[in-house]
């Protein structure tokens, strides 16, 4: 393979591993930042715009077929799918067997490590950022047919700006016409029909996103089924007791998500209704999918052919893209036909990257909290003292009250609305709402992956429960 940099890169790469220092396609690969089995991730700067990003390299010469095709499907969902809530591709390079997924870059790392730094979120919190990550799985789901599969704290990233974006589509399907039935997921994570081996569809999201949402209110998993025991995973959820400062209205959503039964489970689209997801914009019926096509090769040098899908560019971002091109003496002259037939080149690539810089908002405020209706012609105080020797000034005795009992009414007088109404005070609300903070036992040290036993769940001391 030459070492020529693809997609008509002018940046040679000297042969071997891509290390600190090196230069692909107006990329300079920096220090590293992480590593996995076959891959390491490095922070990489776009020359021509100054843009920080994420360099994913992937070693293709030491990856097993099962691996290649996960690095596949990432390709092609990365290549097809554009959201807000899910992590941007700028570029897709291929140099000496390697591929580099040049992407934008989290810089306030995971939600498990989040969620660590803080113990546990308050509801109110939660909400904000469970709305967005419901938001971004709601489109995989509805506009392409796309199941993640594995979705889990880490697996779902926290920009500067405090968007969330799903990432990691290694073990992501599709439903578009069939039902799967792949063993696949992370221990904890997984609903009953994909631990009893049954077909399953978009549904098994739903279930893993119900379990995200507990750990970040609670700051452990809500169930302790390790070993692919379904009958124990059913037991648990039957005996399963929520926390009390949990709302009314959270615990139904959970209940929901947690439905056992596949067929009962409902979907994110009949979950966008749910009035503890006031906030999030509905989706109309009136869709169009684009079911993701996903890329078949026999050898690396066929993915620097592939397209992504095609964009009509912003006029302010595109604005912006010409003029730092004219400087850097980059061609613009295609620049809006190459983005809409999908094309990658070193114009395109500087769109993607002020497009991120220039045209992304910060993450949405909370959404309001609910306000109690004044009922007109009420008292804004109400008394709850029992004392009847203590009445305020104008109100009737207990013995005048008797009087009039015995009297009767007068002839055509009828109460009011406003005399038979009965509000409730706050003294009155046992129910803590949204807002309130779950309390956390500080003594306990902080989880640090899926597979460590480091904290017990709040208020049962003798739950066995699996924590993050």
């Amino acid at each position: 393979m030459s070492n020529q940099a693809p997609n008509g890169g002018d940046n040679p790469v000297d042969e071997g591993l891509i290390t600190n220092g090196s230069v692909v396609d107006d990329f300079e690969i920096m220090e590293q930042i992480g590593s996995g089995a076959f891959s390491h991730v490095h922070i990489a700067k776009h020359t021509p715009t100054g843009c920080f990003c994420a360099a994913k390299i992937v070693d293709l010469r030491n990856t097993k077929t099962e691996e290649f095709v996960g690095i596949m499907r990432e390709v092609s969902i990365f290549m097809q799918v554009d959201h807000p809530n899910i992590c941007n591709l700028y570029r897709l390079s291929t140099a000496n067997n390697q591929l580099i997924f040049f992407m934008e870059y989290a810089s306030r790392g995971t939600l498990l490590e989040y969620v660590n730094a803080k113990g546990t979120l308050t509801e109110f919190e939660a909400q904000r950022l469970f709305i967005q990550i419901f938001n971004g799985l709601r489109h995989l789901h509805i506009y392409h047919f796309l199941v993640h599969r594995d979705l889990k704290l880490e697996n779902i990233l926290i920009d500067s700006n405090g968007n969330m974006k799903l990432t990691d589509f290694g073990l992501a399907g599709t439903y578009y016409n069939n039902l799967m039935r792949t063993f696949v997921g992370t221990a904890g994570y997984q609903p009953p029909e994909i631990i009893a081996g049954s077909e399953y569809d978009e549904k098994c999201d739903v279930w893993s996103l119900g379990v995200c949402l507990y750990a970040m209110l609670t700051g452990c998993l809500p169930f302790s089924s390790q070993n692919n025991n379904v009958r124990r995973l059913l037991q648990e959820v039957s005996e399963m007791k929520y926390p009390p400062h949990f709302s009314p209205g959270l615990v139904d959503l959970l209940k929901k998500m947690f439905e056992v039964r596949p067929a009962s489970r409902p979907t994110l689209i009949q979950l966008q209704n749910h009035p503890w997801l006031r906030g999030l914009q509905q989706l109309g019926t009136n869709i169009a999918p684009q079911p993701v096509i996903f890329y078949k090769v026999t050898n690396v040098s066929m993915i620097s052919k592939f397209k992504r899908r095609s964009f009509k560019p912003d006029p302010k971002i595109l604005e912006k893209t010409e003029e730092l091109c004219r400087e850097k003496g980059i061609d613009t002259e295609n620049l809006v036909s190459n983005l809409q037939k999908g094309l990658t080149g070193s114009d395109t690539t500087c769109y993607f990257c002020l497009l991120r810089f220039l045209g992304e908002k910060p993450a949405p405020p909370p959404p309001p909290k609910p306000k109690v209706p004044i009922i007109p012609g009420t008292r804004k105080k109400i008394n709850t003292n029992n004392n009847e020797n203590n009445l305020p000034s104008g109100k009737l005795s207990r013995q005048d009250i008797m009087k009039i009992d015995k009297a009767g009414p007068r002839k055509g007088s009828v109460p009011t609305f406003s005399q038979t109404a009965k509000l409730v005070t706050p003294q009155q609300n046992h129910n803590i709402g949204i807002g309130s903070r779950p309390s956390s036992n500080k003594s306990n040290p902080l989880i640090s992956s899926t597979k460590n036993i480091l904290r017990k769940p709040l208020g049962s001391s003798q739950a066995k429960r699996k924590p993050l």
